[in-house]
């Protein structure tokens, strides 16, 4: 008997192995605190403070991400701490969560006045966009791993953190308000286009992601480098790829395609082979009553996805 809780309690790995797995555990927690020191989000998103009593506090994890350009190549790895957002409470750890984004048919629209008016289209990202609004309720929230602390440490959020339920909520309100107090008019029937007076420059807004129309380069440039006096932006450049459409400016007209959505949708539902007909569907075609809900699933994913084309 004793024999067999020994052999149990062995560990399944060498101690070779198992060294291995604490320095990359170590070298990984390492990583993070030095990120955090050097970005200084300890101090503007959270502080990490003894737990209150009578607090009930949500769970947190690390959501590791691969961007990827339109031909699907990574381009940059991100890690972030994001909260469990479905512990939250509604009426006590958030109100509202609606949060508007452009409209991809206002987006083809734009595009179109675009190239009418001979403007060029430019976008730029706002960095860690959501960090960025404040919070209107204390929430607090576990430690993450690689965080360190003890067991009676939680994190009291002061941001907007990924993964809480009004977070893109905040955001939008935050970007709005910073357009609207920098000469830019709110579009009254589409609550993401903003335009200046004088309609020289249009911009629209995507979550995180902004997309500036004008004529004049100077005038993109302008509110670039005002929005990085409140916000950390990526660079102002050409769009060529805005929610998975793909744009080519030449000199006298933009061109818009979403070739590469409409491989890898058909793709993700094994249909690239499949041959064009001039009907959606055969007319002699009996449907399988015994089981409506059949594929119903696939069904929804299929019309979710024509929608975004």
């Amino acid at each position: 008997m004793q024999n067999k809780i020994r052999h149990e309690m062995t560990a399944p790995h060498t101690p070779q192995q198992n060294g291995v797995a604490e320095r990359a555990l170590a070298e990984i927690t390492l990583r993070i605190k030095i990120l955090l020191e050097q970005s200084g989000l300890e101090k503007k998103v959270f502080t990490i403070v003894k737990r209150p009593s009578g607090i009930r506090t949500i769970g947190s994890k690390w959501v590791f991400r691969t961007k990827t350009d339109i031909s699907g190549q990574p381009i940059r790895f991100k890690a972030r701490i994001c909260a469990k957002g479905f512990k939250q409470r509604k009426g006590i750890d958030y109100f509202e969560t609606s949060s508007p984004v452009v409209n991809i048919y206002t987006l083809r629209i734009l595009l179109a006045i675009a190239a009418f008016l001979k403007y060029k289209v430019y976008q730029l990202d706002v960095v860690q966009a959501y960090l960025n609004s404040d919070l209107d309720v204390d929430i607090f929230m576990e430690l993450p791993p690689g965080i360190e602390g003890d067991k009676n440490d939680v994190m009291h959020l002061k941001k907007s953190l990924y993964g809480l339920k009004q977070s893109g909520r905040n955001w939008n309100i935050d970007l709005t308000n910073w357009l609207t107090s920098n000469g830019l008019e709110r579009c009254p029937h589409e609550e993401c286009l903003f335009a200046n007076k004088d309609r020289t420059v249009i911009v629209a807004i995507y979550v995180d992601n902004l997309i500036i129309a004008t004529k004049n380069e100077e005038l993109a440039r302008k509110i670039h480098k005002d929005i990085n006096k409140t916000y950390e932006t990526t660079d102002l450049e050409l769009a060529t790829h805005v929610i998975g459409i793909e744009i080519r400016q030449e000199k006298d007209r933009i061109a818009a395609t979403q070739e590469h959505k409409i491989r890898k949708m058909l793709e993700d539902f094994n249909m690239t082979d499949a041959n064009p007909k001039d009907t959606p569907i055969d007319a002699k075609i009996s449907p399988d009553l015994t089981n409506p809900f059949k594929d119903q699933k696939k069904g929804l994913k299929i019309f979710k996805r024509n929608n975004q084309l």
